[in-house]
């Protein structure tokens, strides 16, 4: 029992603050704003916005305590990260209350947000005086700045490839290997580049649109339906600035039987290398008897009246990658 104690009261001394503005402080506020918004929230909707200032206050709350804790018990040798945690969950705070456009740059701007910290703290140790600072505290404060500089760099170039891979996917199955800065983790698979889904797009829907119709339509008639295809097999995907950098070629064969036809997505956007390429898928259309399946009654009788009819069958090929200089027949 005076073991429990012993512990009860050591735990007392650590959350009880002893001076109004101790981290304990801090952090019990936040506790009871954030027990608030908790209780306010099962409210009405003008509680619902008052829980909503609790739920705000008391991540702010958090920060400073946060914050205050970490300056004075946390160090790696002899460097302090107090400022950069802080920072970063001042960034968590602007993250959930500002636009969607702008949550990105809230994240780039982390280092910089937590230099500022640093140098407030540094600034208001030394008196909060604007006195000429000595040489090594320039020095220092240079290599932070220099620092902060680079990562926020390195944010916001993660960003600015992460809008390349939205707008153009595709690039997500180009060869990176020679790339200083990018590592592809994960090998890609030709059928999931977006020109792969074009062309598999359009065979579906060749296989819909044809199956019972006549094919006596010309080439030229043939390939304006290929064409139709592929903007109704667009509208399917999600849209991208790639789109309008697949051109689709349709070399065709016709004879009695039906078509041969190499549906060819030519690629004319920006490459990870020198070659350009295009995406190749072979299929034929031909002209089938289908018989309805039938059986026999006990009586002899059979069970289907149904009548032999004609159908179209679509065959296709898998999807084929090919440097530009094989020519593409047009």
């Amino acid at each position: 029992m005076n073991f429990v104690k012993e512990k009860l009261k050591q735990l007392e001394e650590i959350i009880i603050p002893t001076k109004p503005l101790q981290w304990q402080t801090f952090l019990l506020v936040a506790l009871l704003l954030w027990l608030g918004s908790i209780l306010l929230n099962m409210g009405g909707d003008n509680d619902r916005q008052i829980s909503a200032i609790f739920g705000r206050l008391s991540w702010l709350f958090l920060t400073i305590g946060i914050g205050r804790l970490t300056s004075k018990h946390l160090f790696i040798g002899n460097f302090n990260p107090s400022s950069w945690i802080t920072g970063a969950f001042l960034t968590a705070f602007f993250y959930e209350n500002v636009a969607e456009e702008l949550k990105s740059f809230i994240i780039v701007m982390w280092p910089l947000i937590s230099l500022c910290i640093e140098e407030l703290t540094v600034f208001f140790q030394h008196g909060a005086t604007v006195e000429q600072s000595s040489s090594l505290i320039r020095k220092r404060f240079s290599f932070i700045l220099l620092i902060n500089l680079l990562l926020t760099s390195w944010l916001s170039f993660h960003f600015i490839v992460e809008n390349w891979i939205i707008e153009y996917p595709s690039l997500l199955e180009e060869d990176i290997g020679n790339s200083a800065f990018i590592a592809k983790t994960k090998l890609g698979s030709i059928n999931q580049s977006r020109g792969a889904r074009i062309l598999n797009l359009i065979e579906e829907k060749l296989k819909e649109e044809i199956r019972d119709s006549q094919l006596e339509m010309s080439v030229e008639k043939m390939k304006m339906k290929l064409i139709t295809l592929k903007f109704k097999a667009l509208e399917e995907l999600r849209p991208a600035k790639e789109n309008k950098y697949w051109l689709l070629q349709t070399p065709i064969i016709a004879s009695n039987s039906g078509y041969k036809i190499e549906l060819q997505l030519i690629w004319e956007g920006p490459t990870a290398g020198k070659e350009s390429y295009y995406l190749s898928k072979n299929c034929q259309i031909r002209r089938e008897v289908s018989i309805p399946e039938s059986g026999e009654r006990p009586n002899g009788r059979e069970t289907s009246q149904e009548l032999p009819r004609i159908v179209n069958m679509v065959e296709c090929g898998p999807v084929q990658r090919k440097a530009l200089t094989e020519t593409p027949i047009s």
